[in-house]
């Protein structure tokens, strides 16, 4: 349910305003918040089962689902836009067929892999690893595709819109 409403309402409000890729690196911290709730996590000191909690964390992870999974094809036509100029569709295709891969491999790999962790560390442990994984992920993307620059660029662009904005004096 946050999944569709946060994909058809709030995504087009918020894809205006930020760069596809920073709502991206949102989205995975989302996607980290989500999963240490899901846990519930041992290392925040959640309690061990907290119902509420798990649900609390499927519905962000609703959230920050969408805001990664919906503008990742896109993202992914623009970084090389101009290069192929008349493959635009076979592009398309071969990023859709990637993505779609991609999940089949998490697919197959995430339940293998939770099922082993849950044995070995046990259920809250291994969300805890999870978040930790997603965690890193995002920092990876971060430094690798501009994260610095997009911050520095809604720096500026505050403070461009303060110098733009009339005082008013009392």
């Amino acid at each position: 349910v946050f999944y569709i409403i946060v994909g058809l309402v709030f995504l087009p409000c918020i894809s205006r305003r930020l760069a596809p890729r920073a709502v991206i690196m949102v989205g995975f911290l989302i996607m980290v918040v989500s999963t240490f709730l899901m846990g519930p996590s041992r290392i925040l000191g959640f309690p061990l089962k907290s119902p509420a909690m798990m649900i609390a964390g499927l519905s962000v992870l609703g959230i920050g689902a969408a805001w990664t999974v919906i503008p990742i094809i896109p993202e992914m036509l623009d970084s090389v836009k101009g290069k192929y100029p008349d493959q635009q569709s076979d592009l398309s295709d071969g990023f859709s067929g990637i993505f779609n891969v991609a999940g089949g491999f998490g697919q197959i790999v995430g339940p293998a892999l939770s099922g082993a962790l849950n044995k070995e560390v046990g259920f809250n442990f291994t969300f805890d690893i999870f978040a930790g994984i997603l965690l890193g992920f995002n920092l990876i993307y971060i430094i690798t595709c501009g994260g610095w620059e997009i911050i520095k660029s809604w720096r500026n662009r505050d403070k461009a819109v303060a110098a733009e904005s009339p005082k008013h004096h009392l």
